[in-house]
């Protein structure tokens, strides 16, 4: 009797093992580390939208070889920002599946109706979804392809695909090349280019620049922050309140105009929750324009208002003299 029990042990033992070794198998079989998580020809995407769990949606596309937000009037996208998001993506590999059916995607909430982002990419007529859900550690979040049964966990932040356009601005489609700055003129002072170094244009005898203030200030008016971009082609603004240009050396010129915000301004915004909504009140805000491009902008008034307050006496000083040596 013992005999036969050992015997029926050792035969359960090695059924157990078999179906532990055949179902790894084949989940192994259906995750090899070298295939990427999406197939597509990744130079070939030419849309992209990204829906939050709130249902809100947001689209980039590409025109003429640039990455544009048709919701912002066509306005670009932060190249550096929507490159290495593709190349990320593009370069994450399968790998060992925390999960393989319909309940554990739901349970990972990377399923069509529960999901932290649904993000689409367009490729001419080839479309594929990645669904990105909870996060099981710092940097790491789940996530499943529309058309394969496994989710996996991989190193990457649902919160770098942002769903509100704001996030993917191009902050710097107006910033000044400084090494290809020649003049900067504001009403008060003018500041010329020379050796690297810019000083006063206008500089009197026995008078030098104070370098110091003047590359903090050239560094200011290379690229003012704004907060909105409010319309493209027109927008109905109140008077010119400050003006100020820079002149490169090739003689192209861009003239950066303030003026003030109409009391019944609307700026173009996207739907948000009401606890989030933090606008600067109209009264703060500026109006900008800069000659070259279509936009309109809103800024901070407190940035006119610090060139308004500069004058010439802060960046001059007086020209050192060297004392002569006593024989």
């Amino acid at each position: 009797m013992k005999r036969n029990i050992n015997i029926l042990v050792g035969l359960l033992a090695i059924q157990i093992a078999l179906f532990f070794y055949l179902n790894i198998a084949e989940e192994d079989k259906g995750a090899p580390a070298s295939d990427p998580l999406l197939t597509l020809e990744w130079n070939k995407v030419d849309k992209i939208t990204v829906e939050d769990s709130d249902k809100k949606t947001m689209e980039i596309v590409k025109k003429e070889g640039k990455w544009i937000l048709p919701s912002f009037f066509d306005f670009p996208v932060n190249e550096d920002k929507i490159r290495e998001t593709l190349e990320t993506l593009a370069s994450i590999k399968k790998t060992w599946p925390v999960g393989n059916t319909t309940v554990a995607a739901k349970q990972f909430e990377v399923v069509d109706d529960k999901f932290e982002r649904r993000i689409s990419y367009h490729a001419g007529d080839s479309v594929q979804t990645l669904y990105l859900g909870t996060s099981p550690g710092y940097r790491k979040v789940h996530t499943r392809a529309n058309k394969e049964d496994h989710t996996y966990s991989i190193d990457f932040n649902a919160f770098d695909v942002p769903a509100n356009a704001k996030d993917w601005l191009d902050r710097e489609v107006y910033k000044l090349d400084r090494s290809k700055l020649s003049l900067v003129q504001l009403p008060h002072i003018v500041l010329k280019q020379d050796a690297g170094n810019f000083v006063i244009a206008d500089l009197k005898e026995g008078e030098t620049t104070n370098t110091t203030e003047s590359d903090a200030l050239i560094n200011k008016v290379m690229n003012p922050r704004f907060d909105e971009v409010l319309a493209s082609g027109q927008y109905d603004h109140g008077p010119q309140v400050y003006e100020y240009s820079a002149t490169t050396s090739e003689n192209v010129t861009r003239t950066f105009t303030f003026s003030e915000m109409k009391g019944d301004a609307k700026p173009n915004k996207e739907p948000t929750k009401e606890k989030e909504k933090k606008e600067r009140p109209i009264d703060q805000s500026l109006v900008l324009k800069v000659s070259d491009l279509p936009y309109y902008f809103s800024i901070n008034k407190n940035f006119v208002e610090g060139l308004k307050e500069t004058d010439r006496a802060k960046f001059v000083k007086a020209e050192e003299k060297q004392e002569e040596k006593k024989s």
